[in-house]
Formats: C-alpha cells, structure tokens, sequence
C-alpha cells in the first residue's frame, strides 16, 4: 500500500468504524441468555390444543429437558440454544411414528424457534 503513515492511520480508522457494529454483534452473542421465556413458551405450547399430540409433546418434554440440564442459573451460551433451535426437528422425529413429522408439528414450535432467536 503506497501512501503516507496518515493514509494508513486514515484507512484504518475507516475500516474499524465500518466493522465495529458486526464485531459488537459478534461479542454480544457470547452473553448468556435467560432460559425463562423459552420454557414459558414451551410450556404454552404444552397447554395448547397442539400441546396433546404425542409427537408435539414428546418434542416438548425432550427439548425442555435439554435446556434444564444445560442452563445454569437460568441462563445459556446462545451458541447452545442455536444448537437446540435447530434440532427441533429433530426433536419431532424422534417422538413422530415411523419418524414422520407433519407440516403441523413443525409449525407449532415456530413461535419457540423466534423465541431463542
């Protein structure tokens, strides 16, 4: 790079002024996360009319499960409640007949997929 040491010193200050909000976003995501509102909406799923199929609630009583066991004292890295969200699928297979999940299912745990999101 041809330039003087303030072309540097200018560049650089660009190139951190445009990178800090996804490095803030980065560092962020390393603080743990209250567990409570996704067993709230858990739980809400549970006493809903969809709560009572047994694939749905299986799915539910697994998941809630998870968390409990890996939180600590209520909270939990986000990288393992992503891991979770995206296993809820997988979550539904295990407790579905034969391993199939219907649109359904996979729908109803919408609203706990936003809530660790």
């Amino acid at each position: 790079m041809a330039g003087t040491p303030q072309d540097l010193a200018a560049s650089l200050a660009t190139r951190k002024a445009q990178t800090a909000p996804q490095i803030d976003k980065l560092l962020s995501n390393g603080n743990p996360v209250q567990v409570q509102p996704i067993l709230d909406q858990l739980d809400a799923l549970k006493n809903s009319s969809l709560g009572v199929r047994p694939t749905i609630k299986g799915a539910i009583n697994d998941l809630r499960g998870e968390i409990m066991d890996r939180a600590q004292g209520g909270t939990m890295a986000p990288d393992v409640l992503d891991g979770l969200r995206q296993n809820i699928g997988d979550y539904l297979r295990k407790n579905a007949p034969n391993g199939a999940v219907g649109t359904q299912e996979g729908v109803a745990f919408g609203p706990v997929k936003d809530q660790i999101s």
